[in-house]
């Protein structure tokens, strides 16, 4: 399951350096699409070579390849953190979003991260199909809140 709202509100408690925050409500959904492609990426490239740090820009390029879309770097960060397990960031702690392009992230070797792209359709329809059934789910809630 994706993370809610409390969850991307928490984890963007960790993110520094940023002028401006959005909402937790204006940016779950992208983040819980890009948290699925750390979490998938990391999976299906696991066994593909030695880990190692790569530049979080390099990744947020892949996911953005893979999701047709762009990702803001505190959507991408905020993500990071609600991967599990969380992936190992240098540096350690705080993510400062003004300093993402030299934010490193221990993953596995991306080189054949190609062969994942048609899995990768599905399981983003299958997640935008969750995302589009919460929404529902929470705008109803609120509907029955304003009429009690």
């Amino acid at each position: 399951m994706f993370p809610d709202t409390q969850d991307v509100k928490n984890a963007t408690k960790k993110l520094t350096g940023c002028v401006s925050r959005p909402t937790p409500e204006n940016i779950w959904e992208s983040v819980a699409i890009v948290r699925e492609f750390i979490a998938q990426a990391r999976d299906a490239c696991w066994g593909h070579g030695r880990h190692r740090f790569i530049l979080a820009s390099d990744l947020k390029k892949e996911a953005e390849s893979f999701l047709q879309r762009p990702v803001s770097a505190y959507e991408f960060c905020a993500a990071l953190l609600l991967a599990a397990p969380a992936p190992t960031t240098l540096p350690h702690g705080l993510i400062d979003v003004a300093k993402f392009e030299g934010l490193k992230v221990k993953f596995p070797p991306l080189g054949r991260i190609g062969e994942y792209r048609e899995g990768w359709a599905r399981v983003q329809a299958e997640i935008e199909h969750e995302i589009a059934c919460e929404r529902e789910r929470v705008a109803l809630i609120n509907q029955q809140r304003g009429m009690a």
